[in-house]
């Protein structure tokens, strides 16, 4: 926010500052910082684009009450997941330990999160539910031994109707998504798509077509 200040002495170009306009001067100050409060007020993200931290067990507040989970243990079990016993229903929000050829991490996705736009249209029955939706999944890893491979083409999006939906990868908080993380890291993943409205499943392949891992998600956009 930048502030406005009298210098006479390096503003030879102006007319003299003259004390009987010092109230006048100083009333804009005043005004100048109220619309500037109000801007930042105004310009401030709708509460459905804050930054996500995955917390295991617990779903963010912006998810419809659909999705939303009872969490009868704080610390809930964690499932398993190896290749011979892949685990493709997880509720969203819960953490999976997934065992690879390299190493195993424990990873918890939630999501979708949209656009307030789009659940507006929807809400005055403007956005058909043929519709794709741009959505946004989270999807946190921690807990990494070994090491375990990290690739936009593992992840995609499974819709109610069938349809498998491919991802755009970004790391959260910005940087270049690295190809491998290893034991100490701790990352979430910004899995971007657009899916359809109703009960489908975030999913991860690390090792090819077969899926490793899912979460269900319900996205009601009314």
């Amino acid at each position: 926010m930048s502030s406005i200040q009298a210098n006479p002495s390096n503003d030879r170009g102006s007319r003299a500052f003259k004390p009987g306009s010092r109230w006048a001067f100083a009333g804009a100050v005043v005004v100048a910082l109220v619309l500037a409060a109000v801007l930042v007020v105004a310009l401030k993200p709708a509460s459905n684009n804050k930054v996500l931290a995955v917390t295991p067990g617990k779903l963010p507040s912006w998810l419809p009450k659909s999705a939303q989970h009872p969490v009868a243990n704080p610390t809930p079990q964690i499932e398993q997941a190896t290749a011979a016993n892949p685990i493709l229903d997880e509720q969203q929000g819960y953490p999976v330990d997934a065992t690879v050829p390299s190493g195993s991490v424990e990873m918890t996705a939630v999501g979708p999160q949209v656009p307030g736009y789009v659940s507006g249209y929807a809400e005055k029955g403007l956005w058909p539910a043929t519709k794709l939706v741009p959505s946004v999944f989270y999807v946190s890893l921690a807990n990494v031994k070994g090491s375990v491979p990290i690739s936009a083409k593992a992840f995609s999006v499974l819709t109610g109707t069938g349809q498998v939906l491919p991802v755009k990868l970004s790391l959260q908080g910005g940087g270049e998504v690295p190809t491998v993380v290893k034991a100490g890291q701790r990352l979430t993943l910004e899995a971007k798509t657009k899916t359809l409205a109703g009960q489908g499943s975030i999913r991860w392949a690390p090792g090819g077509p077969k899926v490793l891992v899912g979460w269900v998600y319900q996205l009601e956009l009314d």
